[in-house]
């Protein structure tokens, strides 16, 4: 027979019931279907999904007994409307928003997200970058797969490589020196290998990436970078 732990994650109780099991303190929730928000082409839909979302997560996060943390959705492709919708899950009580890797047509070191990332420090709001294959955004160096396992295995380290080479070598952290930013689900072996092949390419030919003043190792050390 099997043993019932009182774990349900349909449930607050349930949840932190099988915390309590796994003897762990706090949780932070980030979204999975809604991943897929910033691919949405309805801008108006996306922010009102977003926003609905939002409150729905506050509301559930209340009921943690301060254990519960959520993290907040945004239309990122309408900066504007981001802007706001970020400010109102910082109301609510949200700790961090989350980003895509990409967007449809311009990266994370695009000047029209300077005034999300100058908004995000103004508000202490930490972003976290989440790789999700199949949610309609450019597919970082899967184009010849469709396994989804394949698809995958190569999708998230591919997706932290580009975020950080664009966040990096783009500037943001020095426009933007109070910015907190986390690399999520991707595993951290990648991470040696590749702040050293950044750091190799701003000694060889840094001058073309007039933008980035420090070493990667720096931005970790100072903490904007974080990987998990």
């Amino acid at each position: 027979m099997a043993l019932d732990r009182g774990a349900n994650p349909f449930t607050p109780e349930g949840v932190l019931a099988d915390a309590d099991q796994e003897g762990i303190e706090r949780l932070v929730f980030f979204p999975s279907a809604a991943l897929g928000l910033p691919g949405y082409e309805d801008a108006g839909f996306a922010g009102e999904m977003a926003r609905m979302y939002n409150r729905w997560m506050a509301e559930y996060c209340r009921q943690g007994h301060g254990r519960f943390y959520g993290v907040g959705l945004v239309p990122i492709e309408d900066v504007a409307q981001s802007i706001a919708i970020m400010r109102e899950a910082r109301q609510l009580g949200l700790v961090a928003t989350i980003m895509p890797a990409v967007l449809k047509t311009r990266n994370l070191d695009h000047p029209d997200l300077d005034p999300f990332y100058a908004a995000a420090e103004e508000l202490d709001m930490p972003l976290g970058i989440h790789g999700a294959p199949g949610i309609h955004l450019p597919k970082l160096g899967t184009e010849r797969f469709d396994n989804y396992l394949k698809v995958h295995v190569l999708s998230f380290p591919f997706d932290m490589m580009v975020a950080s080479t664009a966040l990096i070598l783009g500037g943001v952290f020095e426009r933007h020196p109070r910015l907190r930013v986390a690399l999520l689900e991707s595993g951290i072996g990648w991470v040696p290998y590749f702040m050293e092949r950044i750091h190799e390419h701003l000694e060889k030919r840094g001058r073309l990436t007039p933008e980035c003043k420090h070493e990667p190792a720096e931005y970790i050390a100072r903490g904007q970078l974080y990987v998990s």
